[in-house]
């Protein structure tokens, strides 16, 4: 099957993802909150020091999923939208650079979507400037937003999960880094490392979201856990699939074509080959220096042993998850117009996603 067809001529990550699956109401509630996201985003750089590679643009995903956290109610079409949440989702968005210009300095990356790296540009000294401001920015913004909680009740579980944000990513990244050659094909370290790394920040911001204006509703907590974690670990899996994917593709992106698991860092894709192939065969992985050679053998590994089909089986799973999540939050009296929306912005994710792929299997 050809996964190459991704976003539509003419559309924007953003607008096909709002007017693929959101129906017009709940897409303008959206559009309204980015349209505020941006205008508060662009006042965060006035007289910039360094060159914005990297900071200036991207998904805004984070933000928005905490927004759809903010629109849990009754009655979703009547949702204010209040500085707080704005504030928020800068916040969210900040921790995510944050991570990402941290990232770049670790895997040793030119390239992020094809733009060169804030390091490659500014200096690693820099970047880490930044990557400190940007997190220090994030707490002194929720700080605000938690000086608004109209539920005061929240206020500690609010505190408790924004560090939790920061504290799942570091821990996630120093595992990774840790990680000996034996621990980097076992498929349960990859998936812990996914849900310190990925999934945090996504459960976390949902539920963010939520309790700005929500009393907490444990019901509903228990269940945006296992949306974000669950939407974490596919986000997850189709980044460590576009490696085995078009070769051209990745090196324009990241400025090189080598699979992570060649650069020290966690790939659950290679951990799931690991798992597949016989003592001979990942020994001899775990020798190869060359690690273009090496990217090529797990290639075609990964092709032999139809990893992505089966991928694609367990992401039914996942999403069947996902479904009875937020079957639970609408049985506690949440809008139907929210539940439905929800359920199909995560199938717009998960194609959007797939057309980023380019593999054919």
């Amino acid at each position: 099957m050809d996964y190459k067809k991704g976003i539509p001529v003419g559309h924007t990550w953003q607008s096909y993802l709002l007017k693929s699956s959101l129906d017009g109401p709940f897409s303008n509630q959206v559009e309204n909150y980015l349209l505020q996201f941006e205008n508060s985003w662009k006042e965060l750089f006035p007289t910039p020091q360094y060159e914005l590679c990297q900071l200036d643009g991207g998904s805004r995903l984070r933000p928005t999923i905490a927004f759809l956290g903010y629109l849990i109610s009754p009655d979703s079409s009547k949702t204010n939208i209040s500085s707080q949440i704005v504030e928020l989702g800068i916040s969210i968005e900040m921790i995510h650079k944050a991570s990402l210009l941290i990232d770049d300095i670790i895997d040793r990356d030119e390239f992020r979507n094809g733009v060169k790296t804030f390091h490659i540009v500014n200096g690693e000294d820099k970047a880490l400037a930044m990557a400190t401001y940007l997190i220090g920015s994030a707490f002194n913004k929720m700080a605000i937003s938690i000086d608004a909680l109209k539920p005061r009740n929240n206020l500690t579980r609010y505190m408790e999960l924004s560090g939790a944000i920061l504290k799942d990513m570091s821990e996630g990244l120093m595992m990774e880094l840790g990680m000996f050659e034996i621990q980097k094909s076992r498929l349960d370290v990859a998936k812990e490392i996914i849900n310190k790394e990925t999934a945090s920040i996504i459960k976390n911001a949902l539920t963010l979201g939520y309790l700005i204006r929500n009393p907490e509703n444990p019901a509903i907590v228990n269940s945006l856990k296992v949306i974000g974690e669950s939407c974490g670990y596919i986000f997850q899996i189709m980044n460590d699939i576009e490696p085995f994917g078009d070769a051209d593709k990745r090196a324009l992106n990241k400025g090189n074509s080598v699979i992570e698991f060649y650069n020290d860092r966690k790939n659950v894709i290679v951990s799931y080959i690991f798992q597949m192939l016989n003592e001979k065969q990942r020994q001899k992985l775990l020798e190869i220096q060359d690690k273009e050679k090496g990217t090529k053998l797990l290639k075609q590994y990964f092709y032999q042993l139809e990893v992505w089909p089966n991928f694609k089986l367990e992401f039914q799973e996942v999403v069947t998850q996902i479904d009875q999540s937020i079957e639970v939050i609408g049985n506690e009296g949440i809008s139907e117009s929210w539940c439905k929306n929800c359920k199909s912005f995560v199938r717009a994710l998960i194609k959007i996603a797939e057309g980023r792929l380019h593999l054919q299997v």
